[in-house]
């Protein structure tokens, strides 16, 4: 069975472009789409979709303000926020309220489906730059964790191996190791599993 999407901007031709891109792969079907905020709410109401790819520019009634909604009116709905907004602070506030993924419009088609199939499997994913934003507003300022620290601990939340997350920061794959091995002897646990699991349970990572 597809998983079925919802595309919300206020743009048709952005709408179309990504209607086409969504159809053309075999695992996901569009259910509806509408550049209204409200619109999208009773949209996403009646279908019920895995996924709603949501910018955040909408007439009326913003995409954040969709957010907020969908998280309470349609808890099973997974939200990733496409947006061509770059102001950091804006997009902090908006990572405040938990949407499930996000990715700027700047970004490959590649990274949209990426991020599509990540979220519909019920996974997380943030670009570099939102998980930039999310890391340095985690709060576990107990633990003295260092900005790079918090790096590694996302990118590992996310799935990422080590190999992967020294291609992303640019570090060896050995800085990587030692810094997950730092982080599991502050936190008093036995495996990266455990460490995640602490990590998601007080909030730290997304």
């Amino acid at each position: 069975m597809n998983n079925s999407v919802v595309i919300v901007d206020d743009y048709a031709s952005i709408r179309q472009m990504l209607a086409a891109f969504i159809e053309s792969q075999k695992e996901f079907t569009v259910a509806g789409q509408t550049g209204s905020g409200v619109e999208a709410l009773n949209m996403i109401k009646k279908l019920r979709p895995d996924v709603v790819i949501l910018d955040l520019i909408l007439p009326r009634f913003s995409g954040h303000d969709v957010l907020k909604r969908v998280k309470i009116e349609a808890p099973r709905t997974k939200v990733l926020l496409y947006t061509g907004i770059i102001d950091e602070a804006f997009i902090a506030r908006v990572l405040e309220d938990r949407p499930h993924g996000f990715v700027g419009k700047r970004d490959p088609l590649e990274t949209l489906y990426a991020a599509l199939k990540a979220v519909a499997s019920g996974q997380v994913f943030f670009t570099q730059f939102a998980s930039r934003l999310l890391i340095s507003r985690l709060p576990g300022q107990e633990y003295a964790l260092s900005f790079r620290e918090r790096e590694v601990l996302q990118l590992v939340s996310d799935g990422k191996s080590s190999k992967e997350i020294a291609c992303i920061l640019e570090i060896s794959t050995r800085t990587v190791e030692n810094h997950r091995a730092h982080m599991i002897e502050k936190f008093r646990v036995r495996s990266v599993a455990q460490l995640t699991k602490v990590a998601f349970r007080n909030g730290w990572i997304i």
